[in-house]
């Protein structure tokens, strides 16, 4: 004997398996970007709109580097590809709070320029990139 609501559906139309749902009921994160925060302004957007940048061995010391590719090991800071948000984050020393450490930054403008020339062209090379910090 059935009792509850199943009691109103008539024997032959319930079924042991769960009823299938319709297309347009399935929900799929199709387009799901993650999020992640610019150093600079602290803007929470997705990570397609930053540029995440990493530390590399230089010859003395480590050196920020854009990594267009995303590829590199370590932590990352993310960053606006725009000269706005990244005077605000050296100004702020907003890489030592992302890095978790303390980044010596010896050439502000060439960082800079790196990090606008990676956003114009969108192919800059993460190889080169590190080449050039590193002074190779």
């Amino acid at each position: 004997m059935v009792v509850g609501p199943a009691a109103a559906v008539p024997a032959s139309s319930r079924s042991a398996r769960p009823s299938r749902i319709r297309q347009e009921e399935v929900r799929t994160h199709v387009g799901h970007v993650p999020q992640r925060t610019c150093i600079g302004c602290r803007e929470v957007v997705g990570q397609d709109r930053l540029v995440r940048l990493s530390l590399v061995a230089g010859e003395q010391e480590p050196v920020v580097v854009p990594d267009p590719a995303r590829r590199l090991g370590g932590r990352g800071a993310w960053l606006h590809p725009s000269r706005e948000c990244a005077d605000r984050a050296l100004r702020r020393r907003a890489f030592n709070r992302a890095f978790r450490r303390s980044v010596p930054i010896q050439d502000e403008a060439l960082l800079i320029e790196q990090i606008l020339q990676g956003d114009r062209d969108g192919s800059t090379s993460t190889t080169a990139a590190v080449r050039t910090a590193a002074g190779r």
